[in-house]
């Protein structure tokens, strides 16, 4: 299990992951989030799996682009 820093935090993804492992680094990073209280701040390209993201009370959207012109 990836032990995120302790402080703020920007992840990048691009669909790295099936949905049964992004649910466990969301709920990993959630963890740290409670404990920590750090910023964190979520890239995430062609979002397959936007739902699981979406559904954290601790993460808010703050921009949506589909990419699509």
């Amino acid at each position: 299990e990836y032990l995120f820093p302790k402080e703020n935090l920007v992840i990048f993804m691009f669909n790295p992951f099936k949905s049964d492992v992004l649910e466990k680094i969301i709920s990993n990073i959630s963890h740290f989030h409670k404990k920590y209280r750090m910023k964190i701040y979520i890239g995430y390209y062609n979002p397959r799996y936007s739902d699981l993201i979406e559904s954290q009370d601790f993460l808010a959207r703050i921009i949506h682009d589909s990419g699509r012109d």
